[in-house]
């Protein structure tokens, strides 16, 4: 491995592991104190978050050890930059996500008191776009980091997340909001939108 291209890499894919940590951070803050009324899950949705932050402590190892070197995979550089690309539009849509939930998000599966169905931003499209940002970041940083081990480590707790919260969290919607949720279901697909809806988009309003 060239060293200074490795560094460059490296250095980027803990970059925007900060930039996405602070984010959540952030948003965390910004809904302390929101009254929860609805629950579901919790201490098994703690338990995945604490495996998702672990995989992410582990990649923070990658970048400033050589400890994984061993798991190492022989990406030409132009696949490594797109992979941080890749990881940065995850990011971004991460932020857009939490910018159009607002108060009505949370880390567990759980409804605040006057919760509002969201179908603005990227819920226009997708109902769970969050799901798709962990997913784009994943992939992005698995060919960034070059390192299959991160990729199935990472990539493994968020689907084991998905799969698992998934199901629970349109039952609880589909519970709360009645009807509206189940034509909201209708049209939107849960993580890339429905063919129908990219060619001729749904008003919400």
């Amino acid at each position: 491995m060239d060293t200074m291209s490795e560094l460059a890499f490296r250095w980027t894919l803990a970059g925007l592991l900060v930039i996405g940590l602070s984010l959540r951070a952030y948003f965390q803050r910004q809904v302390r104190g929101v009254d929860r009324v609805r629950r579901r899950g919790g201490r098994r949705d703690q338990v995945f978050y604490g495996l998702v932050l672990g995989s992410y402590l582990l990649m923070f190892v990658y970048a400033f050890t050589p400890w994984l070197d061993g798991a190492h995979i022989v990406f030409p550089a132009w696949v490594r930059w797109s992979g941080a690309l890749l990881a940065a539009a995850g990011v971004s849509l991460f932020c857009w996500s939490h910018l159009a939930l607002g108060a009505n998000w949370s880390g567990i599966v759980e409804l605040a008191r006057g919760h509002r169905l969201v179908m603005e931003g990227p819920y226009r499209y997708v109902r769970h776009p969050m799901y798709s940002a962990f997913f784009v970041m994943g992939f992005g940083l698995l060919l960034l980091s070059a390192n299959w081990l991160i990729g199935l480590i990472h990539l493994g707790t968020v689907t084991g997340m998905y799969r698992v919260r998934v199901d629970d969290e349109e039952a609880l919607m589909s519970e709360y909001f009645g009807d509206a949720y189940r034509a909201y279901l209708a049209r939107t697909g849960r993580l890339l939108p429905q063919r129908s809806h990219v060619s001729q988009p749904t008003r919400t309003d």
